[in-house]
């Protein structure tokens, strides 16, 4: 038997693999499964993309700017 539940995640923190759940008379602890996980950047914290494609490390996706030489 499962249940399925929205709660809000601080994405910025490890997901949890387990919640405790209170009642008014009990309490209990349950198991979690993700059915689907957005891919997230641990280094930009961006949804989107994973930490193998940010362009934050890896300058990808960059303009660059004009180059210009000391006088």
């Amino acid at each position: 038997m499962f249940a399925r539940v929205l709660v809000d995640i601080d994405l910025l923190s490890p997901l949890p693999d387990h919640l405790l759940v209170e009642r008014l008379d009990f309490a209990f602890v349950a198991d979690v499964e993700y059915e689907w996980l957005p891919q997230f950047c641990s280094h930009c914290k961006v949804i989107g993309h994973e930490l193998a494609q940010c362009w934050v490390i890896h300058d990808q996706g960059r303009v660059p700017g004009p180059q210009h030489e000391p006088s």
